[in-house]
């Protein structure tokens, strides 16, 4: 499987920011400090859609850039964050995009949209 040029700067560009990713699935490395609260064990964030797209996650420290094109699971792999924001856009005028928050195999957040170019924003406090 060859790569072009692009894709293999996307590549070290991940790499380097500290996410790594394999075919549909991408880790984050985040930390936060704990509010004390009940934070789940596993955090997750499912974007649903068929063609390109791209956004933000944030833990109001730190905010992390992600794209694709179609379904992509996107694990966080560190502490979880107390609060976490996900913001997606469509890179195209058709189609429905929908995002997920999940937590501990739970969806805990739902989003999504068919507007033109249209952006799925959610926040989600443990």
């Amino acid at each position: 499987m060859s790569h072009s040029s692009s894709e293999l700067d996307r590549r070290s560009f991940l790499k380097n920011a500290g996410i790594v990713g394999t075919i549909g699935v991408t880790t984050l490395a985040g930390c936060t400090e704990a509010s004390g609260s009940q934070l789940p064990q596993s955090l997750q964030f499912r974007v649903e859609y068929n063609y390109r797209w791209s956004g933000s996650l944030s833990n109001f420290q730190n905010s992390y850039s992600i794209g694709g094109w179609g379904f992509d699971i996107i694990d966080w792999n560190g502490e979880i964050p107390a609060t976490i924001s996900i913001m997606v856009q469509k890179m195209e005028m058709f189609g429905l995009l929908s995002v997920e928050i999940v937590a501990d195999g739970m969806t805990v957040e739902r989003g999504s949209t068919n507007a033109d170019y249209g952006i799925v924003s959610l926040t989600h406090t443990f």
